[in-house]
């Protein structure tokens, strides 16, 4: 019995795999298209955003009696050391035991492996080795 529920969720985690791609695919070419006027399409963009948050927290997980909910892949320059060090805030309130290895084999089991940031009741954070710190996100 556990051997299929296992693979219902092996599948059903495929599944969401693949429809966050088709969504970023989609996303990237709305934002790309020439055509695309944040003023005029602006609802076309925050549904993508709603389609996003729903399918992530699909991949809710709990780790050291937290739920992260995973939010998003930093991409380009927003990946860089120095640009994220910009942008993140320690208020010591990373979990007693924090293990960044074991963290994200958790993540990774619930295909959530992938993302950079995660939301904790409510605010984006960033887990590092040590830490687990508050994000900032910069509005574009």
């Amino acid at each position: 019995m556990e051997t299929g529920t296992r693979e219902k969720d092996r599948l059903e985690g495929e599944k969401m795999k693949k429809l966050l791609e088709k969504y970023n695919e989609l996303k990237s070419i709305i934002l790309t298209s020439k055509k695309f006027d944040v003023r005029k399409d602006f609802h076309l963009f925050i549904l993508l955003e709603e389609i996003s948050t729903q399918i992530n927290q699909m991949k809710r997980f709990k780790y050291l009696g937290l739920s992260f909910t995973p939010f998003k892949k930093l991409e380009g320059k927003d990946k860089n050391f120095f640009e994220i060090s910009k942008r993140i805030t320690n208020k010591n309130d990373t979990p007693k035991g924090w293990n960044w290895k074991e963290f994200y084999k958790e993540a990774k089991k619930n295909d959530a492996g992938d993302f950079d940031l995660f939301k904790v009741k409510g605010k984006v954070r960033i887990p590092s080795t040590s830490y687990l710190f508050y994000y900032k996100e910069v509005k574009k």
